[in-house]
């Protein structure tokens, strides 16, 4: 007798539980549409959907980096036909006395003297950065970065000292207006060579500053400083060693100061960060970066768009790596990667645990696998033997995807740059891929993009 009351009991709740499964389902398939599939019990299913997500995946990065323009090379590879160098010439680029018909030629002959000295050097460290592959890159990045500061002086009135004593002027348009003294700040600058080639390339006559965490301790850990560097501590503001002396044992007026600022880079705004930069406040400094890995080098991208940091620096040369060690909260440009259809969701994984971005984690794993030729990459054989990458597109294919990935990301900053720092931002190829994997830079200036922004007011 009961048995039809049951049943009606029974349909009663299944019809009204039916709204609220409907709610929830169609809750978590609009959040992540994939998920049933993505973690479904059979394995099957499962491989299905990954070798689908890989296609999907390849075909929008190849679109992606089919829509964005090819890098500028900048490497400036030209033998230097002239005998500036041979001859025992040790002029500057500043001083535009290189008999090379190309300027760039000059400056990159400029650059390798001034390196070839450094390294030949008997209390110069010997360290891994003494590699060819490293050299080449010291040299075409230095070319660069003294490229950027003879622009500089070329626009602006610059007080840049002779080897007489004397100071003298470039043209400017305003005599009224105290202009800015250039100054080159390399950030994260480790041993510095990189620094010490730009102020000897450039004659000593522009100031440097090496900022990096480390202190030079003596016979533990040696820099390339010269001798006459003033190491500062950006924690304190004071100086741990100070000295005028040269390496000819007696002062030089004719120099301009070489410093080791020592702090984070999460200081690179502090006020007595600034301290040594005063001197080119108003757009005089120049800030490079050479590898400056992971999520640092968005670190110290931002500080350069931000005040204080944003009313010192006029022009920046940039060459990061290690984008694979770059976490998601750590980019500084998210939106542009959601704009072109990336990192658009964030899921919760199969043990459900935390929130993941498939897309993210992707970028960085063909970033990584592509760092490692087809030799080297079966050291690291345990690390990518489950990896879906390499079973469904092979590693030739996935190495080809990282190098475009890393375009990418590179256009994410170079984009950041442009929207949050007014620069005019050039993606540049300073050495082939043969040498270095992470052979692109960013060349971003203020100047450049003031100039087309008047050009455009005056039309």
């Amino acid at each position: 007798k009961n048995t039809p009351i049951m049943f009606a009991v029974v349909c009663t709740a299944i019809v009204a539980t039916i709204p609220f499964v409907i709610y929830f389902t169609y809750g978590r398939l609009r959040r992540d549409r994939w998920a049933i599939i993505r973690t479904h019990p059979l394995p099957a299913v499962r491989k299905v959907y990954q070798h689908a997500a890989v296609y999907r995946f390849a075909r929008r990065i190849d679109r992606i980096a089919a829509s964005l323009p090819v890098p500028v090379d900048v490497s400036g590879e030209t033998a230097c036909a002239c005998t500036c160098t041979s001859t025992g010439n040790n002029s500057s680029p500043l001083d535009g006395e290189c008999e090379c018909d190309d300027d760039e030629v000059g400056t990159l002959a400029a650059v390798r003297e001034a390196l070839h000295e450094i390294l030949s050097d008997e209390d110069c460290p010997d360290t891994f950065q003494r590699k060819e592959s490293n050299v080449i890159q010291v040299e075409r990045l230095a070319a660069c970065v003294c490229r950027l500061v003879v622009a500089g002086s070329s626009t602006k009135s610059l007080s840049i000292v002779n080897d007489d004593g004397s100071s003298r002027e470039s043209s400017s348009k305003s005599e009224s207006t105290v202009q800015p003294t250039p100054l080159v700040l390399d950030v994260g600058a480790g041993k510095a060579l990189l620094t010490r080639t730009v102020y000897e390339a450039l004659g000593r006559r522009v100031p440097c500053v090496a900022f990096d965490r480390r202190r030079d301790r003596n016979d533990i850990d040696r820099f390339y400083d010269p001798p006459a560097a003033v190491n500062t501590n950006s924690s304190t503001g004071m100086a741990d060693t100070c000295t005028a002396s040269t390496e000819n044992g007696a002062g030089d007026a004719a120099e301009a100061p070489y410093t080791r600022l020592v702090g984070d880079v999460a200081r690179l705004s502090s006020s007595k960060t600034l301290r040594p930069l005063q001197c080119s406040k108003g757009g005089g400094m120049v800030a490079i970066t050479k590898h400056l890995c992971g999520g640092a080098t968005d670190s110290s991208l931002m500080a350069l768009c931000r005040a204080p940091l944003s009313d010192y620096v006029g022009m920046a040369c940039l060459a990061p790596c290690c984008h694979q060690k770059t976490r998601r909260d750590q980019y500084c440009n998210v939106p542009y990667l959601e704009s072109l259809g990336l990192c658009r969701q964030q899921h919760v994984g199969l043990r459900g645990d935390k929130l993941h971005d498939n897309d993210w984690r992707t970028l960085g794993r063909i970033i990584s696998i592509s760092r490692h030729g087809a030799k080297t990459l079966n050291a690291y054989h345990k690390d990518y033997k489950h990896s879906v990458l390499l079973r469904v597109l092979g590693f030739d294919r996935t190495c080809d995807l990282g190098r475009k990935a890393r375009r990418i990301l590179e256009e994410g900053r170079a984009d950041y740059l442009r929207r949050h720092g007014g620069f005019d931002v050039t993606v540049g190829r300073y050495c082939d891929e043969s040498v270095t994997g992470d052979n692109l830079v960013l060349l971003a200036s203020k100047e450049r993009n003031m100039q087309k922004h008047t050009t455009k007011e005056r039309l």
